[in-house]
């Protein structure tokens, strides 16, 4: 069902990869070394073959998460195919990284929670395509929470 090789994460694009990307892939991957149940978000990303455009106008960054065949691709620019867009600053988005988690979901009742979001209703972080799409978002809120 699941592969039992470690996720592998890829930035296709070496030293030419956005310091964002660059960035969010490692927190990815200590997420992963650290917490062997972030496998599961990772590989149901996987499953559904999840693409994930994220887009930081502050630091004129667009990145592309595609997850497929085992692995995590990071790559520069959009991909049109990709059916979820996160437009925030970039540390509006490395937010998500200290949402708690209950359960599996993210947990809206503390500071971090409410901070998010304030944030979405504030329209200082837009999520195009969470109604169609809203597993996807999950699982990678899961995958890029620390906590």
């Amino acid at each position: 069902m699941f592969s039992k090789k470690p996720p592998e994460i890829v930035l296709p694009d070496g030293e030419e990869t956005a310091g964002f990307g660059v960035m969010l892939s490692d927190l990815i991957k200590e997420n992963l070394e650290r917490n062997p149940r972030k496998v599961i978000p990772f590989n149901l990303l996987n499953r559904l073959k999840s693409k994930v455009v994220i887009e930081a106008p502050d630091a004129e960054v667009i990145i592309t998460l595609s997850f497929g065949d085992g692995r995590l691709i990071v790559k520069n620019g959009a991909d049109p195919k990709a059916k979820v867009r996160i437009i925030a600053n970039s540390d509006v988005i490395l937010e998500l990284s200290g949402i708690r988690l209950v359960a599996g979901l993210p947990w809206i009742w503390d500071e971090a929670g409410k901070s998010l979001v304030q944030r979405m209703f504030k329209r200082e972080m837009k999520v195009r395509g969470i109604a169609d799409r809203p597993i996807t978002m999950l699982f990678l809120t899961n995958l890029v929470s620390a906590k």
